[in-house]
């Protein structure tokens, strides 16, 4: 169809306010990241970091169940400075999370 263009949804993310590990406030919280199949491992993943933490200054904490390979390979590339990586036990599953501030 001539004129219309179409967009293209790369990423998804929900963050929210207050940190659920550790319950910390204020803190964001990224609940949910998901970078579609085909453009993983292509830089948007790192472009959709940056973006949100642009748009979302202040605490944060990211978050990933220990046994979540590409999350534990994914998010320490990402994440800017911050404690460090820390291990807690949250709703009966073992996490890994970072939290550093932007």
């Amino acid at each position: 169809m001539e004129g219309v263009s179409i967009a293209c949804i790369t990423w998804f993310t929900l963050v929210i306010k207050g940190c659920p590990i550790r319950e910390r406030s204020p803190c964001w919280f990224m609940a949910e990241f998901c970078i579609l199949r085909p453009y993983r491992v292509k830089g948007y993943g790192r472009v959709a970091v940056q973006q949100i933490l642009q748009r979302h200054p202040g605490a944060w904490e990211i978050a990933w169940l220990q046994d979540n390979a590409p999350a534990a390979a994914f998010w320490p590339r990402v994440i800017p400075g911050g404690e460090g990586l820390r291990q807690v036990a949250f709703d009966g599953a073992a996490w890994e999370f970072w939290s550093f501030g932007v």
